[in-house]
């Protein structure tokens, strides 16, 4: 999913902690995405206008289920959330371990590789397989 999230391998990718996400406050609902041909209908008059929207927040069309992507969301139903309301600031405990993007700016670099060493985060180097498709990996600190 590099060439799709992480600006062609010139980007980065967090690996955050599953369990502290779950169990933190930050959000109110997480869930599998579900993969479909079709787009949810949602008749508003038809059932749980919450539930409705929930069907809706996590389905997706079939073509990216290899993404196997799993959602968290916050919510203020029946009401919107404000603009500072939808920003969540994760701890940096948080954070797992971090992948250098394959093309990675030298100067992106240097900076992430401070930041992660500064608050003992693994960090890895994303790498091309010699003659494969597939990428590697491997630990830089």
């Amino acid at each position: 999913m590099w060439s799709h999230y992480s600006d062609l391998h010139r980007g980065i990718s967090i690996d955050f902690n599953e369990e502290k996400m779950r169990q933190s406050s930050f959000f109110g609902r997480g869930g599998l995405v579900k993969y479909d041909d079709k787009f949810p209908v949602i008749n508003p008059l038809d059932g749980d206008l919450f539930e409705n929207n929930i069907h809706l927040i996590y389905t997706k069309a079939k073509d990216w289920n290899y993404e196997q992507e799993y959602r968290l969301a916050k919510f203020n139903f029946p009401n919107e959330l404000s603009l500072s309301d939808r920003l969540v600031k994760l701890p940096t405990e948080f954070i797992d371990e971090v992948n250098l993007g394959l093309k990675i700016p030298s100067n992106h670099k240097d900076e992430i590789m401070e930041f992660c060493f500064a608050n003992q985060i693994k960090t890895f180097q994303i790498k091309k397989t010699p003659f494969a498709f597939q990428l590697d990996r491997s630990l830089i600190q």
